[in-house]
């Protein structure tokens, strides 16, 4: 549950550092991995629930690491959309 929380709280201030939407990754791709080892496999998943703590332990390293390192320029736009202009005078 700490874990939970940690990875929510370093998803806003990713988000807010200006990763954008790729701050979302690593959350949803721990949430998918979890979701298809229970699926696959519920009784290992129920009887030791502690030995897939390993997925969000690299959830949390990979948004420290964008917390760290800042997006390069127009890394965290969409492909499509316009970069940002400066508001004209």
């Amino acid at each position: 549950m700490l874990l939970l929380l940690a990875e929510i709280v370093l998803t806003v201030l990713v988000w807010r550092k200006g990763w954008k939407w790729l701050s979302l990754i690593p959350i949803a791709s721990a949430l998918c991995i979890g979701f298809c080892i229970g699926f696959s496999n519920p009784e290992t998943a129920l009887e030791n629930p502690g030995s897939y703590a390993w997925i969000d332990v690299l959830s949390v390293i990979a948004l420290v690491l964008m917390l760290i390192f800042p997006p390069k320029n127009g890394a965290a736009q969409n492909p499509g959309s316009p970069p940002d202009q400066p508001a004209a005078t």
